[in-house]
């Protein structure tokens, strides 16, 4: 249970109310949405149909898959039996990209590490990937 953003131990006989305590379950963590804001009349104006719905929370997903590669991310309908986006754990950014967009993408893609941009005066590092001139797509990561 949550209390003040925080989890709590709501236990009265525990030795330590408000402390966190270990339940039984599955690692990792599953988050089920159903009918988020579903009577906000400007989720509805935005949001023509249930597929354009899962679509946005499906880019959403997918950039957390690209840039947080150590964990692993399963997206799917509750009705569907496979899943549109999975990412194995401890994974890397490229390889990421490879599943989610495909390998063609991960080919062209130009690693830009620190030690190459980087400016102490101004107070900048850079860190990350770009795609060569080979590859053109209306997709963004």
């Amino acid at each position: 249970q949550y209390a003040m953003g925080k989890i709590v131990n709501t236990d009265k006989k525990s030795s330590e109310p408000g402390k966190p305590k270990p339940c039984a379950g599955t690692r990792g963590t599953i988050i089920s949405v159903e009918d988020l804001f579903y009577n906000v009349s400007t989720r509805r104006k935005a949001l023509k149909s249930p597929s354009d719905e899962y679509q946005r929370i499906m880019e959403v997903v997918v950039r957390y898959a690209v840039n947080n590669p150590h964990c692993s991310l399963n997206c799917k309908k509750v009705e569907s039996g496979t899943s549109d986006v999975h990412t194995p754990k401890n994974s890397t950014s490229v390889r990421n990209i490879g599943l989610l967009f495909g390998q063609a993408v991960a080919r062209e893609l130009i690693p830009i590490s620190r030690d190459q941009m980087q400016n102490d005066q101004l107070a900048y590092k850079v860190d990350g990937l770009v795609s060569s001139a080979n590859y053109n797509s209306k997709k963004s990561v």
